[in-house]
C-alpha cells in the first residue's frame, strides 16, 4: 500500500465500513471546522463517507475507494506516458482527496498554488514521440498524452512538463523553447504555454490568476495528509503501461486520420484495406 509523505507512519489497513470516532473525526477544532465552499471540514468529510465518495478505513483515517482510478480511467479514454523528473508532489493526495472529494471542487488546494507546468501541443503523433525523446532528455518530469477522445479536453496531442514554481518554470520554458525550435522533427511552430497547476481546477474554479488561499488552509492540509492513506493497488510494471499507452496512442491517431502512426509500425496500416464498391457501376475501388 502507498502512502503520502504526509501519511508516513500510517499503518497499512485493508478498507472498512465507517466508524468515525465522532462527528469531527478526532480532527483539532480549528481543522474540522475550517468552512471550505459552505461546508466545515468535518462536514465534508461525513458527507463524502455517507455517500461512498470515501472510506474510513479506521476512526480518524481515509482513503480512497479501490476503485476510484478505474472510474477516472474509464470516464476518458486518455492514454498517458509519464517520465519521472525533479517535480515529485502528493497529486493523489492534493487533487483526488482534497480538491474533489474534500473541498468539492470549490477551493484549490494550498499544495498547488505554486504548480507551474509548460503545455506543448505537437500536431501529429510523431511529433509527439519526438518531443518525448526530447523531454526524457531534461532533469524535468513529463507526460505525454492523447486527449482526442476526453470530452472536457480541447487537446488532441499534449505533453506536460512539470517546472515547479512560475520563476522556475519560466527558465525551463526558456530552454526548451530553444531546444523544441531546434529539433527539425519540432521547430517553432509548436504551441508552448505555461499554465498553473491542474486544467480541472480552472474549469472549477476559475482564472488561475485569481485563486485565492485563505489563512489557515495550509494547516489543514497538513492535518488531512496525516489522515489520508494511499490504498491504491500497485500498477503495473511501468513499461508494460508504457507500451499499452504507446499502442492506444498509435490506435487512436489512426482513428483521427493522423498516417505519422505508420512510422511505429513498421509502415503497416493498423486495420487492413477493404473493398469498396460503386452504386451505380461494376467498377470497384
Amino acid at each position: 500500500m502507498r502512502r503520502t509523505a504526509g501519511s508516513a507512519t500510517t499503518p497499512a489497513v485493508a478498507p472498512t465500513a465507517s466508524s468515525p470516532l465522532s462527528p469531527d473525526f478526532g480532527l483539532a477544532p480549528a481543522v474540522a471546522g475550517f468552512v471550505v465552499g459552505g461546508r466545515t471540514i468535518a462536514a465534508a468529510l461525513a458527507e463524502a463517507i455517507a455517500d461512498g465518495r470515501l472510506i474510513e478505513n479506521e476512526p480518524g483515517q481515509f482513503c480512497l475507494p479501490s476503485d476510484a482510478g478505474r472510474e477516472r480511467a474509464l470516464a476518458s479514454d486518455t492514454p498517458t506516458i509519464s517520465t519521472p523528473g525533479s517535480f515529485d508532489a502528493p497529486c493523489h493526495l492534493l487533487h483526488h482527496f482534497l480538491f474533489a472529494e474534500v473541498y468539492r471542487a470549490a477551493q484549490v488546494p494550498q499544495g498547488c498554488s505554486a504548480c507551474f507546468k509548460i503545455w506543448i501541443r505537437p500536431a501529429t503523433i510523431r511529433a509527439l514521440f519526438a518531443l518525448k525523446e526530447v523531454l526524457d532528455a531534461t532533469p524535468y518530469s513529463s507526460k505525454i498524452k492523447v486527449e482526442a477522445l476526453d470530452p472536457g479536453s480541447p487537446n488532441v496531442y499534449l505533453a506536460l512538463v512539470y517546472g515547479g514554481d512560475l520563476s522556475a518554470t519560466r527558465t525551463a520554458y526558456a530552454s526548451l523553447r530553444g531546444v523544441v525550435d531546434a529539433d527539425p522533427r519540432l521547430g517553432p511552430d509548436v504551441p508552448m504555454e505555461i499554465r498553473r497547476g491542474c486544467h480541472a481546477y480552472e474549469r472549477a474554479c476559475g482564472p488561475s490568476d485569481q485563486y485565492r488561499f485563505p489563512p489557515g488552509l495550509a494547516e489543514v492540509e497538513a492535518a488531512l495528509a496525516e489522515r489520508f492513506v494511499d490504498a491504491r493497488p500497485a500498477p503495473r510494471p511501468k513499461p508494460q503501461r508504457d507500451a499499452a499507452a504507446r499502442l492506444r496512442m498509435l490506435q487512436i491517431a489512426f482513428q483521427l486520420g493522423d498516417e505519422s502512426y505508420a512510422d511505429f509500425t513498421g509502415g503497416e496500416a493498423i486495420a487492413s484495406p477493404v473493398v469498396r464498391y460503386s452504386p451505380t457501376t461494376d467498377e470497384e475501388t
